[in-house]
């Protein structure tokens, strides 16, 4: 399950930076954002309304610092590389979508 409504503000996210290649994928229980045929974000938790963002491995330690943002685990485990934002963590939602964006395109450019 996941919130109609947040996925709608990362679909107007990723418009306004200009990604036209998205595809929708139900995972993890929730709605994956596919830029390039690679998950950018994905929106679900247990209230369908926390947003991961693949930020890389490479930022991740940094990235956590920043406020509101959480380790996403899955099985017991963090998951470096991806990072949840809560109902209030995501007030930066155009930062974090910025952010998965630039590390989708070192993903893409690095293939």
């Amino acid at each position: 399950a996941y919130s109609e409504d947040l996925a709608e503000r990362v679909r107007e996210e990723l418009a306004a930076a200009g990604i036209a290649d998205i595809d929708e994928v139900k995972m993890y229980g929730g709605l994956a954002f596919m830029v390039r045929d690679k998950m950018c974000a994905c929106i679900g938790g247990d209230d369908g309304e926390i947003v991961m963002m693949r930020v890389g491995k490479e930022r991740y330690d940094e990235l956590l610092q920043k406020s509101g943002a959480l380790p996403s685990i899955m099985k017991d485990k963090p998951i470096k590389g991806y990072i949840d934002l809560g109902v209030e963590d995501q007030k930066d939602l155009s930062f974090w979508v910025e952010t998965a964006l630039k590390f989708n395109e070192e993903l893409v450019n690095s293939n």
